[in-house]
């Protein structure tokens, strides 16, 4: 059941540049960068801060109540960055995550996810830095890290192929943050669920009920997004979604599709009368997706495997081969029109069950 846009969508773009924004003080005033250093300067310009309650530039000493001494330090060593002292600015921050400085590994991790140095951008070293930011009790540190192995690693790449053991980290990463209450992790994984993507199915009423939580807590995005998903939902369905996310710590995460029954118990019986034809566009009415970058005879075959497999489906509903938007040589297969989200719902879990991937697209 995707929303009208997809999970990336504008309010998105430069999500992972949008929290930490002394980054964008730093390069904007750094002239003569390398190239690694003015695409980090672009990317990390293109973000707005959302974050809970605070300014957008970071404000050193708010996590942790950090020492006067600690805190001029690690401005002294983000000035050497500031004044293109590059090497000397991150020696100096090295040696204050080793003296027990969370706000030093935060920083030290956005150096190497933006490619400040000119050994470029290394992913695996920006983690190992989020990580002990983390464990030393940097607020921001964990989202960075879920935040960066799914966009930059998991899922950011120019072919199909998805790193799901990234994507997988960065849920686990996401799903704790929620159970602590961070609205933006809440909002991801809303999204996430909704949507039926990142190796996760489809759930509705827990993607809903995580969008809520987060609005409640006035997480923009999350504002807009709740009020696209209400009328899909009706009343019971609603107040499910709420009540798991309010109880969030207690129930955490499961494999289960939360109260698909709710969902579900609206449906009008499906498939009779006349086959429905081809709607004048795809994007104006309910339909399915089905198969993700395939190679036309794969798409051809697929029609063969849903007309033997699902033969009334197939009889009642009408569906055609065209071009797959992540990949122009590729295609997937769409059905429909569907009645509603329940129904494309309905059909996409069944398709899934099976082995073939499916969406539920929502009307634009």
């Amino acid at each position: 059941m995707a929303l009208p846009y997809k999970l990336f969508h504008p309010a998105l773009k430069g999500f992972r540049f949008s929290i930490f924004c002394f980054w964008c003080v730093i390069f904007s005033q750094v002239a003569h960068a390398s190239p690694n250093q003015e695409k980090a300067a672009q990317a990390a310009k293109k973000g707005t801060s959302q974050t809970e309650g605070q300014n957008s530039r970071i404000i050193y000493g708010q996590f942790r109540g950090i020492r006067k001494e600690d805190e001029q330090a690690l401005n002294k060593a983000l000035n050497q960055i500031k004044n293109q002292n590059f090497e000397a600015g991150y020696q100096q921050l090295t040696d204050l995550g080793a003296a027990g400085s969370a706000d030093a590994f935060f920083h030290l991790g956005e150096i190497e996810r933006l490619g400040v140095l000119e050994s470029g951008i290394d992913f695996s070293a920006a983690a190992n830095h989020y990580r002990m930011a983390a464990a030393l009790g940097h607020v921001r540190a964990g989202l960075a890290l879920a935040n960066m192995l799914y966009f930059d690693k998991g899922t950011n790449k120019k072919s199909d192929i998805i790193d799901r053991a990234s994507v997988q980290t960065a849920i686990a990463a996401w799903q704790q943050l929620a159970i602590e209450g961070k609205s933006e992790a809440l909002y991801m994984l809303g999204m996430l669920y909704w949507n039926g993507q990142a190796t996760l199915q489809q759930d509705p009423i827990r993607g809903y009920g995580l969008v809520w939580q987060a609005a409640n807590k006035g997480y923009r995005n999350a504002i807009r997004a709740e009020a696209q998903m209400l009328p899909e939902l009706n009343y019971d369905a609603r107040q499910a979604g709420r009540s798991y996310a309010q109880s969030l710590d207690k129930y955490g995460f499961s494999a289960d599709i939360l109260r698909i029954d709710l969902v579900m118990n609206n449906i009008k019986p499906a498939f009779g009368g006349k086959k429905r034809g081809l709607p004048v566009s795809w994007d104006l009415v309910w339909h399915l997706e089905l198969g993700i970058a395939l190679q036309e005879k794969e798409a051809e075959a697929l029609i063969k495997q849903i007309e033997k497999d699902y033969a009334q489906v197939a009889g009642m509903l009408s569906y055609e081969i065209v071009p797959a938007p992540i990949r122009l040589t590729r295609f997937q297969l769409v059905m429909g029109p569907m009645q509603n989200m329940a129904e494309a719902v309905k059909y996409c879990m069944r398709f899934k069950k099976n082995g073939i991937d499916c969406y539920a697209m929502a009307p634009k």
